[in-house]
């Protein structure tokens, strides 16, 4: 959503979810039950870090989550996983801009191996390509991502499927409209369209080879993105 800045980089390959209930955050400084819970078991060191207070707001932004999309299962204190893994929102933890690298379960979700797990979880900048925390496992199992804001930040959608035949539509995850840039780790070209065009029933906004980035879109395709495709 927020521009910041704009680049195109295209880069050559380097060599079950737990449903909690939600509930609000009690009085200030404290911490609710479902945040508590995530707080206690998703060990990546920058949940640990965060103070009740934090723990607290960041359940409430995922707790909006849910409220706004259907379907949705919260699995790890900033994650919100859809279809089983198809996709997965990660928001940005309490006082940093950006989502933090995927947690554990996350990964296993969408498909990866427990040494890919290892691997992303606790060395997640061991490749040669910084993905900007969009998962880039083995050849076969690869991620595209859409981000909220410019220069990668903001909320972060995450998908490893092939949508050839089928249109995704962004507003079943509260992103229709949202995307100001993105990541494609994997083979898969991934198109995204506007559905409110003049011109037509659908306009092409742009298109993400394999192996390619964008910081930023463009003003004339930023926060315009309705669906997309994603196919070999």
């Amino acid at each position: 959503m927020k521009k910041v800045s704009s680049v195109l980089v295209t880069l050559v390959l380097a060599a079950g979810g737990v449903a909690v209930a939600s509930s609000t955050a009690d009085a200030a400084g404290s911490v609710s039950a479902t945040a508590a819970y995530w707080a206690a078991s998703d060990s990546r060191p920058a949940v640990q870090a965060l103070s009740k207070t934090d723990r607290s707001k960041l359940q409430s932004e995922i707790d909006q989550q849910l409220a706004a999309t259907r379907g949705g299962v919260q699995i790890s204190a900033n994650e919100v996983s859809y279809n089983g893994g198809d996709p997965i929102v990660a928001l940005p933890l309490p006082g940093s801009a950006t989502a933090p690298a995927s947690s554990a379960q996350a990964l296993k979700q969408q498909g990866a191996t427990p040494t890919q797990v290892q691997q992303l979880t606790q060395s997640p900048d061991s490749l040669a390509t910084d993905w900007h925390n969009c998962p880039a496992g083995a050849a076969d199992n690869r991620w595209y991502c859409f981000y909220e804001d410019a220069d990668f930040l903001g909320k972060r959608l995450q998908w490893n499927y092939e949508h050839c035949y089928d249109k995704v539509y962004f507003n079943n995850y509260g992103f229709e409209n949202r995307t100001s840039g993105w990541v494609n780790t994997g083979v898969l070209t991934v198109r995204a369209f506007d559905t409110s065009s003049p011109l037509g029933p659908a306009l092409l906004l742009w298109t993400e080879p394999a192996y390619t980035m964008a910081s930023y879109i463009g003003d004339y395709t930023n926060d315009k993105a309705d669906y997309f495709t994603a196919c070999k």
